[in-house]
């Protein structure tokens, strides 16, 4: 294509190339709010991840805390310890309805 009028080409070049310019500055913008987005996820996924780590070393606790006090109770009523007794009692582990073990 041949311009007749080369103050029309020239003008022409001039929008498209300030067009061009517009677009890459907004190309620009949204890369950078990306990246900032995706650091704010990596962020949030790291303190899910920690929660969420927590909640399950929480949960093993409990299973061995229970475990331990099942052995417990256990060596009561086979031992009639009073000692164990007493320390899962100020502990507030309800001994009540075990057999062998009078309420407290």
């Amino acid at each position: 294509m041949q311009c007749e009028n080369s103050g029309l080409c020239g003008r022409l070049t001039f929008i498209a190339s300030v067009l061009v310019l517009v677009m890459f500055v907004i190309n620009a913008g949204f890369i950078m709010s990306n990246r900032a987005l995706q650091e704010d996820l990596i962020a949030q996924q790291a303190v899910f991840t920690g929660k969420n780590n927590k909640i399950q070393q929480n949960s093993t606790f409990a299973n061995i805390n229970q475990s331990l006090i099942q052995a417990l109770t256990t060596a009561v009523i086979a031992r009639k310890d009073e000692q164990i007794k007493a320390l899962l009692i100020q502990n507030e582990v309800n001994l009540s309805g075990i057999g062998g073990v009078p309420k407290q």
